[in-house]
Formats: structure tokens, C-alpha cells, sequence
């Protein structure tokens, strides 16, 4: 696949990129398509795009991911068979000087998941149930660390005018089979979410999560 890290400006456009499987440093389950990232304690990528890329079978894992960043747009691309079609969130490899995400355009995308909805005993080499089509939250509070982090919205996001079919479902990673969606949010501030086809969904279309 395509990783950027602490990376701006970065325009991915107009390819093709098919059948990411886990590499040669373990069994791990993080693939990705296309993503936008950084390394531990380095500034985000700001201000990147990918527009009008095919993914497919990234079936571990992510199509389209955003580890932390502002102002990233994802239009007009096609996600097939990925557990995650597009995932933008906050993760636990910010460190203390997190930001908040902001300004985020997710628009005009097919995604689209023909991976079964429930996890069978024997999947495909690598596979897992289908995931979220879109997923974007902010970041979750860290009380362990000291001084304890609170709760950091996402702020500004536009979901609007993509085609879903096929995701949602239980999380495979969790014992407590975790719900998703099609489209979930959480800890966001200001997030539209418009005309946009959702179907074939399992457990839930549109999923609203803490702090929104």
C-alpha cells in the first residue's frame, strides 16, 4: 500500500492498489491501503488527499485510514472487501501532544464489502468479517497516563454522498464482538453526515457513539 508519515500536502490520486496482506514482521492484523500517519511523539500528516484511488481486498484490515491530521480529504475513491473500508481517527500513538483532528471531507466514495457478515470458523487466508464502511472519531481520555488525558473531539467532518453496501457487523478482535456500522461516529464536534446510500448493512446503518 501507500503510508505517509508526518507528511503535507501529499495528493494520492488515480490508483490501484489491490490484495495487502500482513508482511514478514509477525501475524499482526495492521494493513493499509492508503494511509495517512506518524511516528510516536512526530506531527501528523496535514493536509493530504486521496482522490479517485481503487482499493481492494485489504481484508485484515483498512482501505483508506487517517492516524490523527487536519484538513485530509477521501473523494471519490472505490473500497472493496476491507474489513475497514475508511477509518479516521485518533490513536493511542499521538503521545502527550496530541492534537484534535479537524477539517475533514470524506465525499463521493463506493465502498463496498462482499466479505461474510459473520465471522465463519475457517476464513479465506487472512480474512476477517466485514468491519465499518466509515468510521470517524477523536480521541478517547487516558487517565492511566499521568497527568491523565481527557476526552479530545474531532472537530468539522462532511460524510456525504457516499455509497455503502455490505459492512457493519461484530468486531472479530473482540470477545465482546463489539457493534459496527456502516457509518459510526464518536467524540466528534460538528460532524454532517449527508446523502449518503447505505445497504446490506449488518447490525446497524448510521451509528451514533459517546460524545457526538
Amino acid at each position: 500500500g501507500i503510508y505517509t508519515k508526518s507528511c503535507d500536502g501529499v495528493v494520492v490520486r488515480d490508483n490501484r492498489i489491490s490484495s495487502i496482506f500482513p508482511g514478514s514482521r509477525g501475524t499482526g492484523h495492521a494493513t493499509y491501503g492508503i494511509a495517512f500517519s506518524h511516528d510516536r511523539g512526530q506531527p501528523p500528516s496535514n493536509n493530504c488527499a486521496a482522490i479517485n484511488n481503487v482499493v481492494e481486498n485489504v481484508l485484515r484490515w483498512e482501505g483508506l485510514d487517517a492516524h490523527q491530521g487536519s484538513r485530509l480529504r477521501f473523494i471519490g475513491n472505490v473500497v472493496r472487501n476491507c474489513r475497514v473500508g475508511i477509518m479516521i481517527g485518533a490513536t493511542d500513538n499521538a503521545g502527550p501532544k496530541r492534537e484534535a483532528m479537524r477539517d475533514i471531507v470524506i465525499t463521493d466514495n463506493v465502498i463496498v464489502s462482499d466479505v461474510p457478515k459473520k465471522n465463519p470458523k475457517e476464513p479465506l487466508p487472512g480474512q476477517q468479517n466485514q468491519g465499518f464502511g466509515i468510521v470517524v472519531h477523536g480521541h478517547a481520555a487516558e487517565p492511566e497516563l499521568q497527568p491523565p488525558l481527557p476526552h479530545l473531539l474531532l472537530k468539522n467532518a462532511i460524510i456525504s454522498n457516499n455509497m455503502i453496501r455490505g459492512h457493519g457487523g461484530k468486531n472479530p478482535f473482540s470477545e465482546k464482538g463489539g457493534r459496527q456500522a456502516a457509518i459510526a461516529i464518536a467524540r466528534t464536534d460538528g460532524v454532517i453526515i449527508s446523502g449518503n446510500m447505505v445497504s446490506d448493512y449488518d447490525i446497524a446503518g448510521i451509528k451514533f457513539g459517546a460524545l457526538n
